[in-house]
């Protein structure tokens, strides 16, 4: 998932089936990555469709194991990397957005046993030659959501905060709030 904005409070991606149907997967886990597991994602301003499927295929990045996730509908030219060794969540992307960035981006979106309120901040790596910066806080906690008709549980949502370095000035450019349920991932940004 790609995150490449300028507007505030626009809800990026709800999902459209709203379920993770892979086989087997930890129902513990804030996102399970068994083989074969998908996600589909519907972005509410374009209506655009997003789909991805977890394959056995890895990436060690610093000592973190990542899975592919790659496109269901479309060629697999693309591949997102996600990570969750408990109680730590991650996503990392190398390419170019649909918007022409060149990204080098790895997002530390959750901890699942840190208390709302606690934050965390690190160099998330390169947007379009700039280093980026992200503040990962974690809001709220257990709570309920629903999304397109269907209510999740054990949800915890956070937000990360992006800065660019530009020419040795911190410069804010966006905010962006996942909600992640038990057993499912991602549900909403």
């Amino acid at each position: 998932l790609l995150f490449i904005s300028c507007q505030k409070e626009i809800d990026l991606f709800t999902p459209a089936h709203g379920n993770n149907s892979g086989a087997g997967g930890s129902s513990d886990s804030y996102y399970p990555l068994s083989n074969d597991s998908w996600w589909q994602y519907r972005d509410s301003t374009t209506g655009t469709v997003t789909d991805g499927k977890c394959i056995n295929r890895t990436k060690t990045i610093n000592g973190i194991v990542y899975k592919a996730i790659v496109p269901i509908s479309a060629p697999a030219t693309d591949t997102s990397w996600f990570a969750s060794p408990r109680p730590q969540y991650y996503t990392y992307y190398k390419g170019v957005s649909p918007a022409g960035a060149s990204l080098d981006i790895l997002l530390h979106y959750l901890n699942d046993t840190a208390s709302v309120g606690y934050s965390w901040r690190y160099n998330a790596g390169q947007g379009n030659g700039f280093t980026a910066f992200v503040t990962t806080t974690v809001v709220e906690k257990n709570i309920s959501m629903t999304v397109k008709g269907k209510t999740y549980t054990n949800v915890i949502h956070t937000r990360l905060d992006l800065s660019y370095d530009v020419m040795g000035s911190i410069m804010d450019f966006g905010s962006y709030d996942f909600f992640t349920a038990k057993g499912i991932g991602v549900i909403k940004i």
